[in-house]
């Protein structure tokens, strides 16, 4: 899997050193709130806003999540994208996360799939990985008002009617973990995308605060 991520990666920048590239830089706050519902279920719901040369639109996502296991979950989710100057859309998503432990670092696979539908274009399906870790300042494990530092790296693939589109995100971010479980975090996220011998790099700054209930 490893080898497939840094392969899919190399070759997305070799493409964008001989398409045609547009660069933006734009401003991504985030609200996110994770309510439990015993030891199994909880319910994640996200608020996140961007804005690059104007207001571009806020995505509304809900995920229920299963956790059968400490290392391994299962959940489905639904978001609503409101446009500025676009169609709304309409997504849903299918969600297997697995926790693993080397050593002192904890690693966090996410696959992902998820169907975009819109009023007046065939719809969208891509398949997503994420690999994050989530690396305290100090200790090994992340203690209330602690800094830490956030990885993270994804590789997407779309296809929309006949179209193929490919799509890497890196973030890093620092965070401050407070003592009531919430989450602030400032970071950079970079967005590399690759459709129809264009290729788009935008560079988001990401403010988000996380609540856990």
């Amino acid at each position: 899997m490893k080898k497939i991520i840094l392969t899919a990666i190399l070759v997305l920048f070799a493409v964008n050193l001989y398409s045609q590239n547009t660069y933006k830089t734009g401003f991504a706050p985030e609200l996110s709130m994770n309510v439990k519902f015993g030891a199994k279920f909880s319910l994640n719901t996200k608020i996140e806003s961007f804005f690059y040369d104007e207001f571009d639109g806020t995505d509304f996502q809900f995920v229920l999540s299963y956790r059968n296991s400490p290392f391994s979950s299962f959940a489905a989710g639904y978001q609503y994208s409101l446009k500025h100057n676009k169609p709304d859309n309409h997504r849903v998503i299918q969600q297997l996360s697995l926790l693993q432990r080397l050593g002192s670092i904890n690693l966090n696979h996410r696959f992902r799939t998820d169907q975009t539908f819109y009023n007046d274009d065939p719809f969208k399906f891509r398949v997503r990985y994420r690999l994050s870790s989530e690396v305290p300042f100090s200790g090994r494990t992340l203690d209330p008002n602690e800094l830490y530092l956030i990885l993270s790296d994804e590789v997407i693939y779309g296809r929309q009617d006949s179209t193929n589109e490919f799509e890497n995100r890196v973030v890093s971010a620092v965070g401050y973990y407070f003592a009531n479980k919430s989450k602030f975090q400032l970071g950079f996220d970079y967005r590399l995308n690759f459709k129809n011998d264009k290729t788009d790099n935008r560079l988001i700054f990401k403010v988000a605060y996380f609540i856990s209930l």
